[in-house]
């Protein structure tokens, strides 16, 4: 596996890979992609696209659920058959065809109910596999934060500054295969395999915590299914730190955001990433309202903890130690 450098001048991460995880909304803010948004949707258009097939091949043969489909749709046409054998058989005190069509409706009603289920199978998978596209993650470099909707509960992160990054490096840092020289983890993440994917498919995570209670987490899934190239994960996460370490990075990674070719996940994606409703998104004065409140508890509490500023605790802390 190709080792993921902080260094950005040949990065591990590329702009093909970025840009379908990745979008860049202005003033530097991003949303990010979310993994489960693909990953429901392959499930039920694989069930749609088998249930269909039996579907159709029932009509054409007109067996199987056939029957039962036609008892929902036309059920006279079952009737009348029968009524004719019957006249045939019987024809003395036959009663008459609009009697026995009524009395047989009213005892094979549940038929026509079930008939009507079943037609409504295919719909029904297909209106699931369309749902809309999940909330993407956002994150704000300028003013540290990392925010999402979840349903009517709001989850809120706080960021390091980058002076805190410099003298409380210790403090972020962490050591694995993949990051060797990366000396600062931004984001509280881990990875995750789901089921029935290969490893190099894996799912990054972030852990958010909710606004009013830091005891109360929502982890965040990210990234695109199909992912985008192997290890998405990974180069993903890279990026997020690189970006969220640098002081300009709107003009920095701007080059990012944009798509150089078009991949092999793109062919997949027509189906994984389909949607027959507009995605979720955010209502932007409800969700500014939510930010001022905390930003106005979190000054406070910084206040109280930096009352000569910041960046002065902080070289006192570190020359002292």
């Amino acid at each position: 596996m190709q080792k993921l450098s902080k260094n950005t001048d040949n990065p591990a991460y590329t702009p093909n890979t970025i840009a379908r995880n990745v979008k860049h909304l202005g003033n530097g803010v991003i949303e990010v992609r979310r993994y489960n948004d693909g990953s429901l949707r392959e499930v039920f258009l694989v069930l749609f696209f088998v249930f269909f097939f039996f579907f159709i091949k029932d009509i054409v043969t007109k067996k199987g659920l056939y029957s039962e489909m036609r008892w929902a749709v036309n059920p006279e046409i079952s009737l009348r058959s029968q009524y004719k054998t019957f006249e045939k058989l019987i024809p003395e005190n036959l009663e008459s065809y609009e009697d026995y069509k009524n009395g047989m409706l009213a005892m094979h009603s549940g038929r026509r109910v079930k008939g009507w289920i079943i037609i409504s199978i295919p719909f029904l998978l297909l209106i699931l596999a369309g749902y809309p596209k999940g909330r993407p993650l956002r994150i704000d470099p300028k003013r540290r934060l990392v925010y999402f909707w979840f349903g009517r509960q709001f989850f809120i992160a706080h960021l390091p500054m980058i002076e805190e990054q410099f003298y409380n490096g210790l403090k972020y840092s962490h050591t694995t295969v993949a990051y060797p020289d990366e000396p600062i983890d931004m984001l509280s993440n881990y990875v995750r395999k789901p089921l029935l994917r290969y490893k190099q498919h894996s799912i990054l995570f972030i852990d958010l915590p909710h606004e009013t209670d830091p005891e109360k987490s929502f982890g965040v899934d990210l990234g695109i299914f199909r992912p985008a190239c192997n290890f998405q994960h990974l180069a993903l996460k890279a990026f997020l730190n690189d970006y969220l370490s640098t002081d300009n990075p709107e003009e920095k990674y701007a080059n990012y955001f944009k798509k150089e070719s078009i991949i092999l996940s793109d062919f997949f994606n027509l189906f994984f990433q389909f949607s027959l409703f507009p995605a979720w998104g955010y209502n932007e004065k409800k969700t500014e309202a939510k930010i001022q409140t905390f930003l106005a508890k979190l000054a406070a509490k910084r206040q109280s903890e930096y009352p000569e500023g910041v960046t002065e605790v902080l070289v006192k802390k570190h020359n002292q130690s």
